[in-house]
């Protein structure tokens, strides 16, 4: 596991489930690359198990790849190959994180720490995309990075009439994406298999080859131009994807045939890579100058304020200080004797009394 590197982890901060390319792209690539995954998932506006935050499914860039196990069991032999793909590259495909079998890789702890999160991951592998890789990685990306799928057969040994569980639903699933024709879904007599309900299989794809698989096995050998015997191997099985076929050594040059069939119809094409950003465009011509506004109404009168508060009282003077009694003045000078006047006397007011 050394080697691992993530991009930097970041939360969502809002739910917007709107399905992204990244982890549509994603999806495609691992289901080419390991015939025994399928989806459980890319959207779903929740929080983290057991957490407080936004999950990465809350704004579609996180994948939940389905991976069969053991009654419950987690399977190495199948989870692991996945992180072993995922781990050297995940920061130049745009990988956060990835949850797997109860380890969570990040840019954190790169080759794993113990997931303490509520649901363990024994059946399937949560991967994380950044921001920027839910809405362009695309899967022409991620082959020049990692290569092209090379499929992992689910086992080389064919299948006929009789064999029951996985593989023969997984094929079951295929022939039925083709058009050909699996009949109703029988039900299951017990308990339903893990397996099953994991692998998100629907109508005739119960995994029981009977006849109506036998049916729809020959029709697709008749199609491919194949000889017809009902049993799944060869170049059906290789078609499918369900395990390789062992090429002979090459024969003479034969006679030219008789026309095929018309060939089965291939799968949709990847989507385009986004156009070029198209010119600016010219500038709009300036608009008809408005007319004037109306007078606004005048506004009303204020209401007359509140009377003020009385003032308080001011505080007393202090009393003034009694004056002390003034001294008594000096003695005048004695006057001069008066004169006395006879009647019929006046006194001439001049420089000195004279009798007159």
């Amino acid at each position: 596991m050394s080697g691992y590197e993530w991009g930097a982890y970041a939360s969502p901060t809002s739910c917007t489930p709107k399905l992204a390319l990244g982890a549509t792209s994603l999806a495609a690539y691992l289901q080419d690359s390991f015939a025994y995954t399928f989806s459980m998932g890319i959207c779903n506006c929740r929080n983290t198990r057991g957490g407080s935050s936004f999950s990465h499914h809350a704004n579609c860039r996180a994948y939940d790849c389905g991976i069969p196990t053991n009654g419950g069991v987690y399977r190495p032999e199948l989870g692991d190959p996945i992180h072993q793909l995922l781990g050297p590259n995940g920061r130049r495909l745009g990988l956060d994180h990835l949850i797997l079998n109860r380890i969570i890789y990040s840019a954190r702890s790169p080759n794993g720490r113990e997931y303490k999160g509520t649901h363990p991951h024994y059946n399937h592998a949560h991967i994380g995309l950044t921001a920027a890789a839910g809405g362009n990685l695309n899967y022409a990306s991620i082959v020049a990075i990692l290569g092209p799928p090379v499929g992992v057969p689910i086992g080389d040994e064919f299948m006929q009439a009789g064999d029951k569980g996985f593989q023969v639903a997984v094929a079951q699933k295929r022939l039925d994406a083709l058009g050909y024709d699996l009949g109703l879904f029988t039900p299951f007599t017990g308990p339903i298999p893990a397996w099953w309900t994991e692998g998100a299989f629907a109508k005739g794809q119960d995994g029981d080859f009977g006849g109506v698989m036998t049916t729809a096995v020959s029709d697709f050998q008749a199609d491919l131009g194949e000889a017809v015997t009902g049993v799944l191997n060869g170049v059906a099985a290789a078609t499918l994807g369900m395990s390789g076929s062992t090429q002979g050594e090459k024969g003479d040059k034969g006679d030219q045939g008789d026309k095929g069939l018309k060939g089965i119809q291939g799968n949709p094409g990847d989507k385009g890579d986004k156009g070029d950003k198209g010119a600016t465009g010219s500038r709009g011509a300036q608009g008809a100058k408005g007319d004037r506004g109306a007078p606004g109404t005048p506004g009303a009168n204020g209401a007359d304020g509140e009377d003020g508060a009385d003032g308080k009282t001011g505080a007393t003077g202090a009393k003034g200080v009694k004056g002390d009694v003034g001294a008594d003045g000096p003695d005048g000078p004695q006057g001069e004797a008066g004169v006395g006047l006879e009647p019929g006397q006046e006194i001439e007011f001049g420089t000195t009394g004279k009798v007159l």
